[in-house]
């Protein structure tokens, strides 16, 4: 039904040597290009990806909503697709993993006039998450903190495990401080239209995250319960994709205590270290992830 795809570009030049390497790692060449257009795809006869300096002649802009999403055929090539999209300057939007029910393995990033790509393997040629069932994945959500009660907070905060990384936590937690806590991230939203969010795991508390706006900063935190710790890459996932959809944060930071040795996935998700700071006496490892 789809001839061709077109999405914009205010450098061709540039453009069409981010999209000839991009497009080599899953085996797409260019077709054709003229002075102000370049197409690739599998064949003159198949649906094909245009890039275009727009025919008004006015700046091209991205689509709030608009994606362009490869088929490809292995999990590697997800993932070659991604590295290869970062590499070259795009940006991070979603770091290759499993995303939906039926297993879909998939890599996002924009490219570099910021149109949203994406390469992905239908079910069941991707691999499943490690050490979960797919088809038993727990249904993830974000509600108020009002909405859940404070002796679930109380219980989660003062379990000792927490503490080995949050050395801000240095005394047990009452009632009155689970109180104030919601009251002060409610403020947040009432302020910036943004705050902390409770996590659910199929309906339980499994702990809180969230947005907090320093100076020019957005910084992103979560707590989770020691149990549910297995759950951190899925809620950091869906948390980043709303921060990129907010037009207001180009990039987030990440406050991490020295006691957080395994930064791997971190890195991968394209974060990049920014500098050790110090707050309320305590170091901390900064970094940014761009969103935009």
């Amino acid at each position: 039904m789809i001839g061709y795809l077109t999405i914009g570009t205010n450098d061709l030049d540039r453009a069409v040597n981010f999209y000839d390497a991009l497009l080599a790692t899953i085996g797409v060449q260019k077709l054709w290009q003229h002075a102000d257009m370049a197409a690739w795809g599998p064949s003159r006869t198949e649906t094909a990806l245009c890039l275009a300096r727009p025919f008004d002649g006015q700046t091209a802009s991205i689509g709030n909503g608009v994606m362009v999403a490869f088929k490809v055929d292995s999990a590697e090539q997800v993932d070659a697709f991604y590295a290869k999209g970062i590499e070259l300057g795009g940006k991070n939007e979603g770091c290759p993993g499993p995303r939906g029910e039926h297993g879909v393995y998939a890599g996002y990033l924009r490219d570099l006039d910021r149109n949203k790509l994406n390469a992905y393997v239908p079910a069941p040629g991707c691999p499943p998450m490690r050490g979960l069932d797919l088809k038993n994945l727990s249904v993830i959500e974000f509600v108020r903190l009002t909405d859940v009660s404070l002796e679930d907070i109380v219980s989660h905060m003062n379990d000792r495990r927490v503490a080995e990384h949050m050395p801000l936590l240095t005394s047990k937690w009452t009632h009155e401080d689970a109180k104030e806590f919601v009251s002060t991230k409610e403020a947040t939203w009432r302020r910036d239209g943004l705050g902390h969010w409770a996590i659910l795991s199929d309906g339980a508390y499994v702990g809180w995250e969230g947005f907090q706006k320093e100076g020019e900063d957005w910084d992103f935190g979560l707590v989770l319960k020691p149990d549910n710790f297995g759950l951190g890459m899925r809620i950091s996932r869906k948390a980043i994709e709303f921060a990129s959809a907010d037009l207001r944060i180009d990039f987030v930071t990440f406050l991490l205590p020295p006691s957080r040795k395994n930064l791997g996935a971190l890195s991968r998700g394209g974060a990049k270290f920014v500098e050790n700071i110090e707050y309320d006496g305590e170091v901390f490892k900064k970094y940014r992830l761009e969103t935009k």
